[in-house]
C-alpha cells in the first residue's frame, strides 16, 4: 500500500478502517501498522521529510520510494524501517537529490505534519525508544516491551542487573519527545550469560554499513545531538567522527552513543570539532 499522503489522511482522521474490513485481511491490517510506525519514525526525525518518502508494504516487507538529499538520509531512511517492529524486509530504492544543505526544515509543509504528529507522536517515539535500546551493546533491548501514552514511556520485560536497567532508563529518558519514564522492569542475573554471548555472537557478524546508519540513527532521536552535521566513518568496526557540535556535552554524548553501539570496537572523535 502507498503510504504517504494516505498516511497523513489516516493520521488526521480523515480515512478509516472498519472493524469488518480490518477482521477480513488481518495482513493488510498489520502492513498498515507497520507503515504508520515507520511514517511516524520519519516525521519525528529532524534529518527526514515523510512527505517526499513512499511507503509500501507487502506483508511485512517495506519498500521506500520518493527522495532524500543524500546517502546519509537514504541509510536513515532503511535503518528506521529495519528497526520497526513486524518488518521482515525493506528494498530501499529512495533517490538521492544531492541538494545543497539547507538546515534542519527539509522544507515540510509544517502544519500538516504538525497536526499529524499529534496523532502518531506516541508510535514514534516508541519505535526510537525501541531502535535505540536494540542497538546498544549493554542492554538486550529485543526483551524489553515499550509503551507510550502522551509522551509517557513505560518500560517492561527483563534485565540482567541493576546496571542494565538503568542504561535502560537512560537511553529512553534522553530519547526525542519523552516526557516521563516509568520502569516495570525486572532483573534476571541468569539472563546476563545469554546478553554476553548475543553480543559476541553479533559483533562478528555486523558490517560497517550497518554500524554506520544505526549511530546514525541513534543520533537523530537522541536529545542534545545533532546527526546533520555529525559524518560517520566504519572501517572494521572502528569508527571516525567527523564535523562539528555546539558544545564539549555533545562531542561527549556523541562519542558515547557510538561507542555503545553494538558491533563498534573503538571510536576516534579527533575530527569532530567544536564550533
Amino acid at each position: 500500500m502507498k503510504f504517504r499522503l494516505f498516511m497523513v489522511l489516516m493520521a488526521l482522521g480523515l480515512v478509516a478502517t472498519t472493524p469488518a474490513e480490518a477482521e477480513s485481511d488481518n495482513t493488510t491490517l498489520e502492513d498498515t501498522l507497520i507503515a504508520s510506525k515507520l511514517w511516524a519514525g520519519y516525521a519525528l526525525s529532524e534529518s527526514l521529510n515523510p512527505l517526499t518518502i513512499d511507503i509500501d508494504v507487502s506483508d511485512g516487507t517495506v519498500s521506500l520510494h520518493g527522495e532524500v538529499d543524500n546517502r546519509a538520509e537514504k541509510n536513515l531512511a532503511g535503518s528506521i524501517a529495519e528497526g520497526t517492529e513486524g518488518v521482515r524486509d525493506v528494498e530501499n530504492y529512495l533517490t538521492i537529490t544531492n541538494k545543497p544543505d539547507t538546515g534542519r526544515s527539509k522544507q515540510k509543509d509544517t502544519t500538516m505534519v504538525a497536526e499529524a504528529v499529534e496523532f502518531v507522536n506516541d508510535t514514534a517515539i516508541g519505535v526510537a525508544v525501541s531502535s535505540r535500546l536494540i542497538a546498544n551493546k549493554h542492554v538486550s533491548g529485543f526483551k524489553i516491551d515499550v509503551e507510550v501514552e502522551d509522551g509517557h514511556v513505560s518500560l517492561a520485560g527483563k534485565v540482567s542487573d541493576k546496571q542494565e536497567l538503568k542504561i535502560a532508563k537512560s537511553i529512553a529518558r534522553n530519547t526525542k519527545g519523552v516526557q516521563t519514564v516509568t520502569s516495570h522492569l525486572n532483573i534476571n542475573e541468569a539472563d546476563r550469560e545469554e546478553k554476553d554471548r548475543r553480543i559476541e555472537q553479533m559483533m562478528n557478524k555486523l558490517d560497517d554499513a550497518w554500524i554506520g546508519t544505526k549511530i546514525n540513527s541513534q543520533y537523530a532521536f537522541t536529545r542534545g545531538v545533532d546527526a546533520t552535521d555529525i559524518d560517520i566513518e566504519v572501517d572494521k568496526g572502528i569508527v571516525t567522527l567527523k564535523g562539528e557540535v555546539a558544545t564539549m556535552g555533545e562531542k561527549e554524548l556523541a562519542h558515547q552513543i557510538a561507542t555503545d553501539t553494538i558491533g563498534v570496537r573503538k571510536v576516534h572523535t579527533d575530527a569532530l570539532e567544536i564550533k
